[in-house]
């Protein structure tokens, strides 16, 4: 009876264990510990889970599209104004790819972001571009949804647009990094950007 008991103890602890390993090796789990960085200002648990130089490289990339996404093409000066415009910003890229990396690094830190620095410096920012999706307080909502692909899982993480009133989903790219996921991208910010213009111009 009593090596029964033992047995029947070992493998309680065997399944317990390895829920418990399957729950810290999935994307919400990683998620929940971006959350949890955050809220205890842990830079080095945050840039596990976060490649910031990636996700930042890919937020500006996208933020530049957009800017120059409305330039009439019949106007050849202001297309030509435009695609220099570009491509001036594309050469301080590193530059402003450093910067945006401070200031998140900042904001896990601090909870502040430094927005003197990102004012003096021309082209894309980490502050202009959370003023423009409307981030106040609080950023996310609610997780809703995760789809898994293999080594990739795309999240979906509900917030408020403040000024708009209205929820709306931003969605991360995450890779499997064997034990752990970590978020690479957003990959729905020309969208989101796009719906956002799109509910001001009608409101």
């Amino acid at each position: 009876m009593k090596s029964k008991a033992i047995i029947s103890f070992l493998l309680l602890v065997l399944v317990a264990g390895s829920g418990y390993w399957y729950w810290t090796s999935t994307p919400r789990y990683s998620i929940n510990q971006i959350e949890q960085a955050v809220k205890t200002h842990d830079v080095t648990t945050f840039k596990k889970h976060v490649d910031i130089e990636g996700l930042t490289s890919r937020m500006i990339d996208d933020m530049l599209d957009e800017a120059t996404r409305d330039v009439s093409s019949d106007d050849p000066f202001e297309e030509l104004g435009a695609a220099m415009g570009k491509g001036l910003v594309k050469l301080v890229k590193p530059m402003l790819v450093s910067q945006a990396e401070k200031q998140i690094i900042r904001y896990v830190e601090t909870g502040e972001t430094d927005i003197e620095a990102s004012e003096q410096t021309k082209g894309p920012s980490l502050d202009g571009f959370a003023r423009k999706l409307g981030f106040k307080g609080d950023l996310v909502e609610s997780i809703s949804y995760i789809d898994r692909d293999g080594k990739t899982a795309y999240a979906g993480l509900e917030f408020n647009h403040a000024d708009l009133d209205t929820t709306l989903t931003i969605e991360l790219m995450m890779r499997d990094m064997d034990g752990y996921w970590q978020v690479a991208e957003v990959s729905n910010i020309p969208q989101l950007l796009s719906d956002i213009e799109a509910m001001e111009t009608s409101n």
